[in-house]
């Protein structure tokens, strides 16, 4: 409900093409003296921000703010290194993905002398899965197979699966980059139907 004409800037995050930011109609019709800057470590899909700020190879997003605090000589905080460390982690599946770099690691020991708090971050974000969700994730992993042919994983949830357990897409998040861990295959693709028919994909290769 914000009146997006009385702000000068807008940022982004994470947010490889416009529709992932839920901001289309409000970015295509922001004036000209407002300006949009895109921080992202995904490749790059479209056009929509003034400034872009990406790097592909990096782990997380979150080292992207990284580097751009310590350019501009800002201050640390420890409210803003619980912020960079839980980017991290969740980015990186508490560093078991491949992307995890040793600078990815050093960033995070960094944050960890600002005083970020590695237990609380993990039991808010890893260890509070309700019910309904570790449900759906055992539906998931009840519904892994692999093609031999591609020697690729693959499990699906349909949407009575998701109706059933009653999950958010909040609480979905992180069980392809857990079925992954499917040892000595070239990948996994976790398919789930979504509303109005749509289907949804997330891929994750070793």
């Amino acid at each position: 409900d914000l009146d997006f004409a009385s702000f000068d800037l807008i940022v982004a995050l994470d947010c490889g093409s416009l529709s992932r930011t839920n901001l289309a109609p409000e970015i295509r019709a922001r004036k000209k003296e407002q300006l949009t800057i895109e921080f992202d470590h995904h490749p790059k899909i479209d056009n929509y921000s003034d400034l872009e700020i990406r790097i592909p190879e990096a782990a997380s997003t979150s080292e992207i703010i990284y580097f751009f605090l310590k350019a501009n000589y800002l201050k640390i905080t420890k409210k803003l290194a619980n912020c960079v460390l839980t980017g991290i982690l969740t980015d990186t599946g508490n560093f078991l993905y491949p992307s995890t770099t040793e600078k990815t690691v050093s960033i995070a020991s960094e944050m960890l002398l600002y005083g970020a708090k590695y237990p609380l971050i993990t039991e808010e974000t890893w260890r509070n899965k309700s019910l309904g969700a570790m449900k759906l994730w055992g539906r998931a992993i009840g519904s892994l197979e692999i093609n031999p042919r591609y020697n690729l994983a693959f499990a699906v949830l349909t949407k009575k699966d998701i109706d059933e357990c009653q999950c958010s897409d909040e609480e979905m998040e992180g069980i392809a980059g857990f079925l992954s861990n499917l040892y000595g295959v070239n990948g996994l693709v976790l398919i789930r139907e979504a509303d109005k028919g749509l289907i949804k994909g997330n891929l994750r290769t070793s």
